[in-house]
Formats: structure tokens, C-alpha cells, sequence
């Protein structure tokens, strides 16, 4: 419920009624906006990188606070020439190549890019093909 509005005394009741209804619509305007951005902050696509437990470099994509998808890079992809990649900024490319996919993600996997994959920084094989673990 919306105070008492002091730049309202002295209007006439109809000028008041006005401005309660206009008041009352920027409200509701206000906390759909606020809803909106909250279920947008829940299905956010967001990557960090993921802990190595062998020998590949790992990025997780979470939606809010679900992960929805592991993808990994061996490390001989990366040492491989033809396929362009190094070490320092592999995983903003793994976040790059994995953020379309991840949205389209329904359920948690893990994908594994191996060096006959990439040509040049660019993944040549289908992303259904793609090895999963």
C-alpha cells in the first residue's frame, strides 16, 4: 500500500483518484520488472573453470546454480599445432564454443573435444558427434 502523498493535499478527489491509480500501476510495472530480472539471474548461462582430474583443461556451465554441462579439451589438442589452441586462453574458447550449447542443454553431460576435432580454433566435428564421457 502506497503513503500519503503531501504534493496530493489540496487536489481535487478526482486528481487524487488519478494519481492512486497511476501510483498503483507503476507499482505492479515495478515488481514484474524485478520478477523478470530475478528469473533471469536463475537462467543465466554462466562458465568457470572446472577442476582436472586428468589430462584435459575442464569448463563447467551452470544455469543459477545448476550445472548443465562439462566441457573438456585434452591436452594434446592444445599441444597439437593445426588445431591453433594454446594453453593461456583455452578456457575462454572452451566458454565460447560450449555458451550456445549449454543453453540448449536439458540435462547435465560431460563432452570431451579431442585434437581430430578442432582445425584451426574451430570445431569441425558435429557437436552431436562429439565424444561424450
Amino acid at each position: 500500500m502506497l503513503g500519503f502523498r503531501f504534493d496530493m493535499q489540496g487536489k481535487s478527489p478526482q486528481a487524487q483518484a488519478i494519481v492512486r491509480k497511476r501510483d498503483k500501476e507503476e507499482e505492479l510495472r515495478k515488481s514484474e520488472r524485478e520478477r523478470i530480472e530475478r528469473e533471469s539471474e536463475q537462467n543465466k548461462v554462466t562458465f568457470k573453470e572446472g577442476h582436472k582430474n586428468g589430462d584435459y583443461e575442464v569448463v563447467v556451465f551452470e544455469k543459477g546454480q545448476t550445472p548443465i554441462l562439462e566441457l573438456r579439451v585434452s591436452c594434446t589438442t592444445i599441444a597439437n599445432e593445426p588445431c591453433g589452441l594454446d594453453r593461456d586462453s583455452i578456457h575462454e574458447w572452451l566458454g565460447s564454443i560450449g555458451e550456445i550449447y549449454a543453453k540448449q542443454s536439458k540435462s547435465y553431460e560431460i563432452v570431451m573435444i579431442a585434437a581430430n576435432d578442432v582445425v584451426n580454433k574451430k570445431v569441425v566435428t558435429e557437436w552431436s558427434n562429439l565424444k561424450r564421457v
